[in-house]
């Protein structure tokens, strides 16, 4: 067995380690397992049948949620993360972490 070390944002540890708690596991546990999920099942470089993809975990731990209708509806084509994040810091109030932790509502 090999040791993988990685650097993530703190919201990203602090939402594996939630997972690690409420899963009674380490986050390290948790974090092999999602990796293992998904490059654990590779046959020469393709996916082997009947495997769950990284998203497919996400959505079961809870970690992920599709858009809703109203935040999709929301979405203007053409525009990159990258010009809303410099429009948004260019204008006063909350902050687009802020906001998006809004609009997921309250975490348990």
């Amino acid at each position: 067995m090999n040791t993988l070390v990685i650097t993530v944002a703190d919201n990203t540890l602090h939402n594996l380690e939630q997972q690690a708690h409420s899963a009674g596991k380490s986050s390290a546990q948790i974090a092999a397992e999602l990796i293992e999920d998904v490059f654990g099942s590779t046959v020469n470089g393709k996916e082997a049948e009947n495997t769950k993809t990284i998203r497919d975990r996400l959505y079961e731990t809870g970690l992920f949620e599709p858009l809703g209708d109203e935040l999709r509806s929301l979405i203007i084509p053409g525009v990159t993360l990258a010009e809303v994040r410099e429009i948004l810091s260019s204008v006063e109030g909350p902050s687009l972490s802020e906001i998006l932790d809004e609009h997921r509502g309250p975490r348990g």
